[in-house]
């Protein structure tokens, strides 16, 4: 599996592939196995992408359809490529829903200083992976383009996250995300964010900071004063950036700089998955996912955040 991210970058970098979109802010692509499913047939896959996007953008759109956008799907090593069609799965909704907005006011600072407004997109697709000998497969969208508000990267870059399936020891199911890519704090207050990946065949995996990327060839550069294991205004002393590799928990104090109002900052995150070969006694990677996650850090709280928990007394119970 190494072999295949190493030819990952070159493979893509040959074959482009991209999607006319609008501000978006996050997402992440998984696949999980179905071909042992009443009614389906042997190496089907169930694709799933998760976009979120600025709803001040103009909405998704692909090639084929506003209800629908395409994926590329890649074989290492084989000549083996071609589009895959996503069907939206219902609506697009906000993240408010999500409880993007618990802890912060969502009201922009001025017509220049905006708060993300996330949408959330959901495409899903099945494809069968078994007519061809390919054992190697990287699944990427490629967007344009990323909102203008950002902090802590340049503005106006393309967009782009990947899954990798390597099947050589057999049918996998990638690890699965279950929260949100985009989460929203205030200065002063420590953060506990878990990324609640789930591996369903019981295979090992690791989470680890990774650049964020515009293309499968290329990574985003931060700014002065950010890097991708900070990509946040942190206490560098009391709270540091920092992910556990075996859990996915990120903990973290954000705290902004006197006078800044707010932070607009996006990472990455890949996930990786590892099976044990009996035979030679090793850990083979057998899958991963990536995803890009936005975190917007305001000055002020809402007032019901700093009052903390409260008891109701007129509650019921014993």
């Amino acid at each position: 599996m190494k072999t295949l991210r190493n030819l990952i970058g070159l493979t893509a970098l040959l074959l482009s592939f991209n999607m006319t979109a609008s501000h978006i802010i996050g997402g992440d692509v998984y696949y999980e196995y179905v071909g042992n499913q009443p009614g389906r047939q042997i190496g089907d896959y169930k694709i799933t992408m998760v976009i979120y996007r600025e709803s001040t953008g103009i909405p998704l759109n692909s090639p084929l359809s506003t209800s629908a956008i395409a994926l590329r799907i890649e074989a290492v090593n084989c000549n083996y490529s071609f589009n895959l069609t996503m069907p939206r799965v219902g609506n697009e909704f906000s993240a408010g829903a999500l409880g993007a907005f618990d802890c912060i006011d969502s009201t922009d600072l001025s017509p220049t200083q905006r708060i993300p407004k996330p949408t959330v997109n959901k495409f899903e697709q099945i494809v069968n992976l078994a007519g061809t000998s390919c054992n190697n497969f990287i699944m990427y969208f490629h967007g344009n383009a990323r909102p203008n508000n950002y902090t802590n990267v340049p503005n106006g870059d393309d967009f782009y996250f990947e899954a990798g399936l390597d099947k050589r020891n057999g049918h996998n199911t990638s690890p699965i995300f279950l929260n949100s890519p985009v989460n929203y704090a205030c200065s002063g207050s420590y953060q506990i964010y878990q990324q609640y990946a789930i591996e369903p065949d019981g295979d090992s995996i690791r989470y680890e900071l990774i650049q964020p990327r515009n293309t499968a060839a290329r990574t985003i550069n931060y700014l002065p004063s950010w890097s991708h294991t900070r990509p946040v205004s942190v206490d560098d002393t009391n709270g540091p950036f920092t992910l556990d590799p075996n859990t996915g928990t990120l903990t973290f104090l954000p705290m902004l700089p006197p006078g800044v109002q707010y932070e607009v900052s996006t990472f990455a995150i890949g996930v990786y998955e590892y099976r044990f070969d009996s035979t030679y006694q090793v850990w083979d990677e057998v899958g991963y996912t990536t995803r890009e996650i936005q975190i917007v850090v305001r000055a002020q709280c809402l007032p019901i955040v700093n009052q903390g928990v409260k008891l109701n007394a007129s509650m019921q119970g014993t």
